[in-house]
């Protein structure tokens, strides 16, 4: 059966979660879940570890077939085994790709997963920000009109888009008409798509779908490279593993050229037999129950924060990843991650990501856990509100004298 809620305890582990902060602290900020590997995942790594030769591997035709079945069969995309490369990780594949723009501009949204912001400049390149909204529907949108304007700047020579889907940190899930205009202004422009949909798999809203962009059409498939990984849905992020789907034979040289010299591309051997497990299908039931985990995760918070227990602080609705986005303006904070902190929490700060008026929560954790993390953020909204009037007093009071 799958433990959600009674994982083995991490604290004294080299987890990178963990070891940040110091104890008393509840680390709630890097992009890992806190419970075991699906069953199958795990038997295939204690097979592999059988073997005792872990030597350079190669991609074998079987994984290949795997992942093309995984991705037909969850998002209807047909891909050609020819169009995978293989990484050790999607942050490499993003480094790649703003080399390949070969110091034009690339055109981001903000906010957005920080080594999208840092990786351009890393690469020569110009990173144009084009500034997500949040509407009278509490849904996040990226106007096309900002998108527009940032390509636009200052003879911008934009060469590349990136596109988070579904979006870190703000859980948007892109709709099938956002996808096609986005399709539309980037072959308008000539420019290439790089789509980071490391989440698709980690839908919490039952009524809502992942659609990958490359899927939409041939034409629009030439100009995209998808970047995949079972780490985030399946919890194996420290296993290495990647796929960028490049259907485009000219794109693909163009990306080998660009990670010759720079990126190694030689895999664990242990990653290729998580990723092989994961998306064979033995674990469609697992990530079916651990995504019902979260959802009920995400639902407590969101309830716990947006009430008047917890003032100043408050949560959109959130359709995917289980990365709350949570918004902190009106505790007029003048070090939010450093205030957080003090009463126990350790988040993302929003700055990071591009807008230091967030911080980003991971609710990946036991129900536990949560329960120890809500009192602590309501303590947070409340001290600082009390700091504030205390602060405005102290002022008026010296105004008066």
């Amino acid at each position: 059966m799958p433990r959600f809620d009674s994982a083995p305890p991490r604290e004294g582990t080299d987890s990178h979660k963990w070891r940040k902060y110091g104890r008393g602290i509840i680390p709630a900020w890097v992009a890992d879940t806190d419970f075991p590997a699906a069953p199958p995942i795990l038997a295939a790594l204690r097979q592999r570890l059988q073997h005792g030769v872990f030597g350079y591997c190669d991609i074998t035709e079987e994984l290949r077939e795997t992942v093309c079945e995984y991705f037909l069969r969850r998002w209807q995309w047909s891909v050609k085994p020819e169009s995978l490369l293989f990484l050790p990780g999607l942050g490499a594949a993003i480094h790649i790709v703003c080399r390949m723009a070969e110091g034009g501009g690339i055109l981001t949204p903000s906010p957005i997963y920080h080594v999208f912001r840092y990786a351009p400049a890393l690469a020569g390149a110009r990173r144009l920000d084009a500034k997500m909204i949040l509407d009278e529907n509490e849904r996040w949108q990226l106007p096309m009109r900002h998108l527009q304007k940032a390509a636009d700047a200052n003879g911008a020579n934009a060469r590349v888009l990136q596109l988070c889907n579904p979006h870190n940190p703000n859980g948007k899930i892109f709709e099938r008409e956002e996808l096609l205009a986005l399709a539309e202004f980037c072959e308008k422009r000539n420019m290439f798509i790089c789509a980071d949909e490391v989440h698709a798999d980690l839908i919490l809203d039952e009524d809502r779908q992942h659609i990958p962009i490359a899927s939409l059409d041939e034409k629009i498939a030439q100009r995209t490279i998808t970047l995949q990984s079972p780490s985030k849905a399946f919890n194996v992020a420290g296993l290495n593993f990647a796929v960028a789907v490049v259907p485009d034979e000219k794109l693909r040289k163009k990306f080998l050229q660009a990670a010759a010299g720079k990126v190694i591309t030689h895999l664990n051997p242990f990653g290729i037999a998580a990723a092989q497990a994961a998306w064979s299908g033995e674990c469609d039931e697992w990530l079916k129950k651990s995504n019902a985990h979260l959802r009920k995760n995400r639902d407590k918070l969101r309830a716990a924060i947006n009430n008047k227990k917890t003032p100043g602080i408050t949560m959109p609705p959130l359709p995917a990843t289980y990365l709350a986005w949570l918004n902190v303006a009106q505790l007029q904070l003048p070090d939010p991650p450093a205030h957080f902190i003090k009463h126990g929490v350790g988040m993302s700060p929003g700055a990071d990501f591009g807008d230091p008026n967030q911080m980003r929560l991971n609710f990946g954790c036991t129900k536990t856990l949560l329960n120890k993390i809500i009192p602590r953020l309501r303590r947070a909204a409340n001290n600082a509100k009390a700091e504030n009037a205390k602060a405005e007093n102290a002022k008026t009071n010296n105004a008066t004298n």
